[in-house]
């Protein structure tokens, strides 16, 4: 919502956000750099679940595709 929101308006509230959202998926859900995901967390931090549903995937590879997209406007130097 918030690439969709920075695309539409440029608004950098959207953009700082869309930031925000991505580097805690980048920290919390992507297991390590071959592709392992996450897809759940515990309270205390551990994966409870080994299966990670298809539909998972679907919305991974959309979030990930529209941050490249619209890359440029996101002014990311490091996630």
């Amino acid at each position: 919502a918030a690439l969709g929101r920075l695309e539409i308006s440029g608004d950098p509230a959207a953009a700082a956000l869309a930031r925000r959202h991505l580097g805690l998926i980048f920290r919390h859900y992507l297991v390590d750099r071959q592709g392992l995901w996450r897809n759940e967390l515990a309270r205390d931090g551990r994966d409870p679940r080994v299966i990670l549903p298809v539909r998972v995937l679907y919305h991974l590879l959309l979030c990930f595709a529209e941050a490249l997209r619209l890359w440029p406007q996101l002014q990311i130097r490091d996630v």
